[in-house]
């Protein structure tokens, strides 16, 4: 088992870690500095985030009860874990996919069943039938997938949470891209727990995580949620910038667009084969050494996530959606260290 490596790699610009290029907007960064600079830092938090919960549930439009709010989405999911964790509990988690569901997981004492995706990433049923009948305590789905961009077909997720003997957790971390959600099921199946996040429509650094499920699971993770989890700058920033719902919209529309420009690119580009993606971020397999373009791209000052030693993904590059300008540079900068190995 080994630690998560969250990369820190000096670049003028950086296309590695998914967020979103565009700040917000300045209207909403006065508001929120104005209100930032009257938070009482001598205090504690609300330990409850009460407004920012009414603000959040207002987002995804459902009540406040099915609302637990965690610093960023990886402590809800370690949270999820503990409350699984028993003797003998596994967990079921498709391959490639986010590394963090597998390392949370095994860090609270969990067997992992890693199923592998299948040629198109989508989920390979037999297999997943064959590790359900094993009976996880919980089975974690990205929607859209990280790091192959795809969302899985939802008639294969809906027969995985009709089989699952524990909880399903969809991570919708990118779901503002693929416009597609889990949402409303949790009103059908009471194992299903969405997650969402703040992190990549531009507030990554206040690393908030959001879960939506059934009020009676929410309630169970209150009991071993930690006290004063979200502080308070968070709490008051997050909560004024979802009050301006069309600004963000407005910045992943931009992304959107950007992502489409971008991948048009890719497709033109020789000796490269990018995946169809409903993310913030695009796959692409190499024909030349990954590594190679990799180390050119890190010498023109561009750095881009290299996945070509995960399973499945040898020769695999991902690069994430940035500004116009940006992805320009990147474009540029991976034509000259083509050339370099050929």
């Amino acid at each position: 088992m080994e630690p998560y490596a969250a990369e820190v790699q000096t670049g003028r610009i950086r296309l590695d870690a998914n967020e979103s290029p565009f700040s917000l907007a300045p209207e909403v960064r006065r508001e929120i500095m104005k209100a930032l600079s009257r938070v009482p830092v001598n205090r504690y938090p609300d330990p409850e985030a009460r407004e920012l919960k009414a603000a959040v549930a207002s987002w995804l439009n459902v009540e406040p009860d099915w609302i637990l709010l965690g610093n960023g989405s990886d402590e809800i999911i370690s949270l999820l874990a503990a409350a699984v964790a028993v003797p003998g509990a596994r967990a079921l988690v498709p391959t490639p996919s986010f590394s963090m569901y597998a390392l949370i997981a095994q860090g609270h004492g969990l067997a992992v069943d890693a199923v592998p995706l299948d040629e198109r990433f989508d989920l390979r049923m037999e297999e997943m039938r064959a590790a359900l009948s094993r009976r996880p305590r919980i089975v974690l789905l990205g929607y859209p997938n990280n790091p192959t961009g795809v969302c899985y077909s939802r008639t294969r997720i809906n027969e995985v949470v009709d089989l699952a003997p524990g909880l399903v957790v969809i991570d919708e971390a990118y779901g503002d891209y693929s416009g597609k959600s889990f949402l409303s099921n949790g009103d059908r199946h009471r194992n299903v727990v969405v997650l969402r996040t703040v992190s990549k429509i531009g507030l990554a650094a206040l690393r908030l995580g959001v879960m939506a499920a059934h009020p009676e699971i929410v309630r169970e993770i209150e009991k071993i949620r930690l006290p004063y989890n979200i502080n308070a700058l968070t709490q008051t920033a997050a909560r004024i910038a979802l009050s301006h719902p069309r600004a963000l919209s407005a910045q992943v529309k931009k992304v959107i667009r950007e992502r489409d420009r971008l991948m048009e690119a890719l497709e033109w580009t020789r000796g490269l084969s990018p995946y169809p993606t409903e993310a913030n971020f695009i796959l692409f397999r190499t024909v030349g050494d990954a590594d190679a373009i990799h180390s050119g791209l890190l010498s023109r000052g561009v750095v881009i996530r290299n996945l070509s030693r995960t399973p499945a993904l040898k020769n695999c590059l991902r690069v994430t959606v940035g500004t116009p300008a940006e992805n320009k540079a990147f474009l540029e900068a991976l034509q000259l260290a083509l050339k370099e190995i050929q």
